[in-house]
């Protein structure tokens, strides 16, 4: 009975911890809106206008990491041999996503904030180079940025998707989860590789948006599997 009572403990941990760690994310990314980081120039305007553009990375960091541990408990829950091998995969690669995700977006929350400050009260020829400063940053945070999504939204999702198979989760569910992962996997390399290849709203806003709402369901279903049993 005791084994019994503490796997349901887990059930429901990872539950609240997918479905909470989502919904940190829709709402901050959704407040973060879409930052023209080709134009310096007009990065520099929007940032400097966003009223709390340094929160909503420290907030969607937090999401982030109640995810992680979202995925963390529910691989603990995992009984089929082959559904256990999978899911810890999916833990490992969300791990090491996260890492490169939070170093990257809490880089771009600081140092934006701050250069779009400096940007603001410069002088016009001040403003010119901070600008440069800027664009350099943006472009280097592209790069980890994509790759921390691509596994962090993707693989791990793609990975989990594929143990749920062998729990008896819903089909739709599994299918929903290895289509978008591997979408957003391939364009996320794929943008990686070709620049501009795609809208970056695509991947950064509406994919990462449909992948929290799989982590949702998922947590609704193990919520739902627990009244059932």
């Amino acid at each position: 009975m005791k084994t019994l009572t503490q796997d349901w403990r887990f059930h429901r941990i990872a539950a609240f911890c997918l479905m909470l760690g989502s919904v940190f994310v829709l709402i901050f990314r959704g407040m973060h809106g879409d930052l023209p980081a080709g134009d310096a120039h007009a990065a520099m305007q929007f940032i400097s206008n966003h009223s709390f553009y340094k929160g909503v990375h420290l907030g969607d960091v937090i999401g982030v990491m109640i995810t992680v541990l979202g995925f963390v408990s529910f691989s603990s829950t995992l009984t089929n041999r082959n559904a256990k091998i999978i899911g810890w995969l999916s833990v490992a690669i969300i791990v090491l996503g996260a890492a490169v995700h939070i170093v990257e977006f809490s880089i771009d929350g600081h140092a934006g904030e701050t250069l779009a400050h400096s940007w603001k009260h410069a002088s016009l020829s001040e403003q010119a180079s901070i600008e440069h400063s800027a664009g350099t940053v943006f472009i280097a945070l592209h790069g980890p940025a994509l790759v921390s999504i691509s596994m962090v939204w993707a693989l791990s999702v793609v990975l989990l998707a594929w143990a749920i198979r062998h729990e008896n989760y819903p089909a739709w569910l599994s299918w929903a989860g290895w289509i978008g992962g591997a979408l957003t996997f391939l364009l996320c390399m794929t943008q990686y590789l070709i620049q501009d290849f795609i809208p970056g709203f695509l991947i950064f806003g509406i994919l990462v948006f449909l992948l929290q709402l799989w982590n949702i369901s998922l947590g609704i279903t193990v919520l739902r599997r627990i009244r059932r049993s």
